[in-house]
């Protein structure tokens, strides 16, 4: 994921296919990082 907004890239590379891709992970592993880093997603 990047966010050229925040200036932020997140590389996961898990063996989770198909929930890496479509599931809820990605967007759990975004707001794990974002709220690590003090941020908001979106």
């Amino acid at each position: 994921m990047f966010d050229p907004h925040k200036d932020v890239i997140i590389v996961s590379m898990t063996n989770t296919a198909p929930e890496g891709l479509f599931g809820a992970f990605p967007d759990q592993v975004r707001d794990a990082v974002y709220a690590d880093l003090g941020l908001m997603p979106g």
